[in-house]
């Protein structure tokens, strides 16, 4: 048996990917997207993430009354980027100032909403 000392593995190292920062859509950016979609149907509205749970985001700025339950609502971030889609569900208190998204998946390239993300109803 040989004695002395053993060559120390080679360390490895792991790149960890800097956290990624989310910023809230400015008012701006919201009166933009709104403006662009009631150019092409004046029937849209644009709301905002008021909190999310699981797949469920409740929704404020958009009236409960304008929106069928089962409709579809998509989510953006403040460039107008698809994150992710869902289905109205109405409560039973219709003086709700939230509309009820349930289902809420993200798009292959987008994320699950957060507070402050946009929130767009187009009707057909």
């Amino acid at each position: 048996m040989l004695t002395g000392c053993a060559a120390e593995p080679p360390k490895q190292t792991t790149t960890v990917a800097p956290p990624v920062v989310i910023m809230p859509p400015t008012p701006e950016q919201s009166a933009d997207i709104l403006t662009d979609l009631t150019k092409m149907n004046p029937g849209a509205r644009v709301g905002h993430v008021a909190g999310v749970r699981e797949d469920i985001v409740a929704v404020e700025g958009i009236p409960v009354a304008d929106v069928p339950a089962m409709a579809s609502i998509q989510f953006t971030d403040g460039h107008g980027k698809g994150l992710a889609s869902g289905t109205v569900k109405h409560s039973t208190d219709a003086g709700s100032p939230y509309l009820i998204v349930v289902d809420c998946v993200p798009t292959s390239d987008g994320r699950m909403p957060v507070k402050d993300d946009i929130a767009v109803y187009i009707p057909r």
